[in-house]
């Protein structure tokens, strides 16, 4: 087997958004230095809170950008103080008059939603192609308590893709003791892949609807359903979400470790106000466990071994 894991995986980065950075990582003049898509960037916040990711060399002598500062909306240089604006132009030059024409830095696509900061990639060189779409989970005031995670997986971003449509595997890592139904959709760059079936618990089996929603390889949303069956009532079913965004290894090969961006998974319970959002549809630093709140008026229903102790009595 090859020892260089890019070997064994020689697939591509495809085209698509991806998550380089949580929006509350980088306040107004924050400088980061990135490792995505087998290239150095540059990540910075301009005055004006705009986001932008540059190649992190910069055009005049090499020097890399993000040991420099932001001034404005622009990124200095540390080495000669040449100032570079978010679409990659020259701004200014501090000891020169003229601004040479071709004085341009590669700017890569950035957009900002979710709590998360989104870098468009592709091989040749295209332009945005499709829009990546918000998590609505994650804007919306009925959610709370977002908690994030990241983990390293050795392997290539195709082949988590390729998960959602691997129903086989679920007898065999989860536990379920039927082959679930599989159904899968494709329009353009979105995937939906929904997977049912029935698990054993300790409180008896459930019913489970795992549906994963992807746009390009970069970012999901998985939702899943579940309802308890038991001899004299069925539970409330429960909804829970997750929201995910996958990026490119640090390492610089494109195809060998990928890192991925959970920005959220919450819970509701149906029959409570506002239920049903986040009960329908699924990249890594820390992921979000965004809890439905108490209606107003009403508190939060207690938890925990006590709780139950109590309501049996």
């Amino acid at each position: 087997m090859p020892s260089d894991p890019a070997a064994r995986f020689p697939f591509p980065i495809p085209t698509g958004w991806f998550a380089v950075a949580w929006s509350d990582e980088l306040g107004p003049g924050d400088v980061r230095s990135l490792r995505s898509f087998a290239r150095d960037l540059v990540l910075f916040r301009g005055q004006d809170g705009v986001a932008h990711v540059l190649d992190a060399f910069c055009a005049h002598l090499g020097a890399h950008l993000g040991g420099g500062r932001v001034e404005g909306d622009t990124l200095v240089c540390p080495f000669h103080a040449w100032r570079w604006d978010g679409a990659g132009r020259c701004a200014a030059i501090p000891y020169a008059k003229k601004i040479p024409a071709k004085a341009r830095m590669r700017a890569w696509p950035v957009v900002e939603h979710s709590g998360a900061i989104f870098v468009w990639h592709d091989a040749a060189g295209g332009a945005p192609s499709f829009e990546v779409p918000p998590h609505p989970e994650l804007a919306d005031p009925e959610w709370m308590s977002v908690e994030r995670h990241e983990f390293t997986i050795a392997t290539c971003i195709q082949e988590i893709a390729e998960n959602a449509h691997d129903p086989a595997h679920f007898t065999v890592v989860h536990g379920v003791p039927a082959l679930p139904e599989n159904e899968a959709r494709f329009d353009g760059p979105r995937q939906v892949a929904e997977n049912r079936g029935r698990f054993t618990t300790p409180r008896g089996p459930v019913e489970t609807s795992i549906r994963g929603t992807s746009t390009c390889a970069g970012s999901s949303r998985c939702r899943r359903r579940r309802r308890a069956r038991r001899a004299r009532s069925a539970s409330p079913s429960r909804a829970s979400s997750c929201v995910s965004s996958t990026r490119t290894s640090r390492s610089g090969r494109p195809s060998s470790t990928c890192r991925g961006r959970s920005c959220a998974t919450a819970t509701a319970r149906s029959g409570r106000s506002g239920a049903g959002r986040g009960s329908s549809t699924p990249s890594p630093r820390r992921a979000s466990v965004p809890r439905r709140r108490a209606p107003r008026g009403r508190a939060a229903p207690a938890t925990g071994p006590a709780a139950r102790r109590g309501r049996r009595s």
